[in-house]
């Protein structure tokens, strides 16, 4: 069935499949909007714990806002980054509202040069 779906979207890039999403848009204290991501995440096993870990993550502008379309028990997530378009599947999407950058505090735990990007 989400083959089928998959089929049915326009020519665009090949579907990464990852863990966990999360659109995330910064606020400052204030209430003010900062910035918008979109944050990939993936199980991993680390000294500090087992958790679902920053792997990747995308500054998402005006330009090229997120398209989030629900499939079955999964969720088709496209965008345009730099000129690119991107397209993610997952398990499990969620859109969050945070005062302070999640990626930035998981890279006490799992630096960005011992993460293994889904993007390229």
């Amino acid at each position: 069935m989400i083959t089928l779906l998959l089929l049915l979207l326009p020519v665009g890039p090949q579907p990464i499949r990852v863990e966990r999403v999360e659109w995330n848009h910064v606020h400052a204290a204030n209430g003010e909007h900062v910035f918008d991501q979109l944050i990939l995440r993936r199980w991993q096993r680390l000294a500090t714990g087992d958790s679902h870990y920053v792997t990747d993550w995308r500054t998402i502008t005006e330009a090229n806002r997120l398209r989030i379309r629900p499939l079955d028990d999964l969720t088709l997530i496209t965008w345009t980054h730099e000129g690119k378009d991107y397209a993610v599947l997952t398990l499990r999407a969620r859109e969050t509202w945070t005062q302070h950058d999640p990626e930035v505090r998981d890279r006490r735990k799992l630096k960005p040069d011992d993460r293994r990007s889904y993007l390229k």
